[in-house]
């Protein structure tokens, strides 16, 4: 809604210019958008708006309410507001789209924005939280607690700066404060205690002294080596010697005798049942043992010794009643030294 409160003049002029017009009004309904052209010629620079309410009016540069608005106006009061350079359409919507026709004057005042009364949108009061203090009342103070408390990241105190200790030193002031180990001194002598032995001093050599012993888990000697005993023999070196066993029997007269070595044989029984194996040549028979092998006369049959002599010795082959078994043939072996 459009009212002309007076007709259009050459030129708009300031408020109560001496023998010229006062300017030009608009009255604005509120609860439409209104879009009208800058005539060409008018020296508008300004709008008037002696009574605010609606919530407010937003000003665009343009035809339409897209965009952003280059102006909004408090809710009350009275503004005069400088329009952009160079605009030559201005399209005006109120915040709220309600309310009463509000009227506009149009200007060649040349001003900022100004505002002759309070907005109710004014901050009253501003309060604060610890670390922080505000004096409050309408042109507040904020300041910070100093020195800030420890548990908001502070240091606690007006004045920090670090302690040293034992063998450090601290030099310079708070941030920029060096550290430095006042004591140089490393190890200054070293000892040690059989089986190892040190050259002493700051930088000592440790060392095995002799040989170790066997309470120390050495063998007490330079050159270890296993000894042969009865019917043993050792063969390589240390720490990888062998050791055998060769023999560890008895003679006729129960004599340990130092080797002996086996002789397998194989014989069969003649007249009265009896075998003969002789000893090998040169040697002389230590023990002796057979069993009878020949599958075909079962297993009631027992062969032991008739007579044993150094030379030779003599199986007898019977059964469970003590007959001799002629063509028995047996297998064993004699230990002969």
């Amino acid at each position: 809604m459009l009212n002309w409160f007076a007709q259009p003049a050459a030129q708009l002029y300031e408020f109560t210019h001496p023998g010229q017009n006062a300017g030009q009004w608009v009255y604005y309904d509120p609860t439409t958008t209104f879009t009208f052209s800058i005539p060409s010629g008018f020296a508008i620079q300004s709008l008037w708006f002696p009574v605010l309410g609606s919530g407010g009016v937003k000003l665009y540069s343009g035809d339409s309410t897209s965009g952003t608005p280059f102006y909004t106006t408090g809710s009350s009061g009275s503004e005069l507001v400088p329009l952009p350079s160079g605009i030559t359409t201005l399209t005006m919507a109120t915040v709220t789209g309600l309310g009463t026709v509000i009227p506009v004057f149009l200007t060649s005042l040349t001003f900022s924005p100004i505002r002759i009364s309070p907005q109710a949108s004014q901050v009253t009061q501003v309060t604060a939280t610890a670390p922080i203090v505000s004096s409050g009342g309408s042109t507040p103070n904020i300041s910070l607690t100093t020195p800030l408390a420890i548990a908001y990241g502070g240091t606690g105190t007006a004045t920090p700066s670090l302690v040293q200790g034992t063998n450090v030193t601290i030099t310079g002031t708070w941030p920029n404060q060096t550290i430095n180990a006042a004591s140089t001194t490393g190890v200054t002598n070293v000892t040690a205690s059989a089986p190892l032995a040190s050259s002493g001093g700051a930088t000592p050599n440790i060392s095995i002294s002799g040989l170790i012993p066997i309470a120390s888990g050495g063998t007490g000697t330079a050159s270890p080596g296993e000894t042969a005993g009865q019917s043993i023999a050792i063969s390589g070196s240390w720490p990888n010697q062998q050791i055998a066993w060769i023999g560890n029997v008895l003679d006729t007269s129960g004599t340990l005798q130092p080797t002996g070595v086996a002789y397998a044989f194989t014989a069969t029984t003649i007249s009265g049942g009896l075998a003969t194996v002789a000893a090998p040549a040169g040697t002389q028979i230590l023990s002796a043992s057979a069993n009878v092998v020949d599958s075909t006369l079962g297993h009631n049959y027992f062969c032991s010794i008739n007579t044993f002599g150094t030379g030779s010795v003599v199986f007898l082959v019977h059964d469970s009643g003590g007959s001799a078994i002629v063509g028995a043939v047996i297998r064993g072996v004699i230990l002969a030294y």
